[in-house]
């Protein structure tokens, strides 16, 4: 196992906000772009012809001054979805780990680590990944790192190359 340096981090991933704040030398910050709650249920089933993802909707973030260039999201304690600024591209052989960011485990808000193979069809499942917020709840402004990406390169016979 191996885990891809600043150089080749910096290939694999787009649209940073900042990269000195965000590359470090081998993971990466991702930043908030979207948050939505959840309207209406979606559903799946073994086979999944009956999939049906949820209805969301994006919060509004407020701008504490009319002239501040980004605005707020101030969460009360729930679940939530956060979708991320940067895009990820796709290459066979190579993994992602995501998980939440110190800045947010600090605040009492939590997403789950994900893992998974940096196929393309990987990357459009995991577009939008749950946020759960606790007690008292958490103000996020726009762009803010909530996440750290590493992207890994297996050789092993339990993770052979795709």
């Amino acid at each position: 196992m191996k885990f891809l340096k600043k150089i080749s981090l910096k290939k694999k991933v787009r649209n940073y906000i900042y990269e000195p704040k965000q590359i470090n030398d081998e993971f990466i910050y991702l930043t908030v772009k979207n948050i939505y709650i959840v309207e209406e249920p979606g559903s799946i089933d073994f086979g999944g012809s009956e999939y049906a993802p949820a209805k969301i909707l994006a919060l509004s973030p407020e701008k504490i001054d009319k002239n501040d260039k980004y605005g707020w999201w101030r969460l009360k304690p729930g679940n939530y979805l956060i979708e991320f600024n940067e895009e990820i591209l796709p290459e066979n052989g190579l993994y992602v780990k995501i998980f939440p960011a110190h800045f947010l485990l600090r605040n009492n808000a939590y997403h789950p680590e994900i893992f998974f193979p940096l196929k393309e069809e990987f990357l459009k499942e995991y577009k939008y990944i749950p946020l759960l917020v606790g007690e008292p709840g958490i103000s996020i402004k726009q762009n803010a790192r909530v996440s750290c990406l590493f992207i890994i390169h297996f050789k092993s016979e339990f993770f052979p190359p795709s």
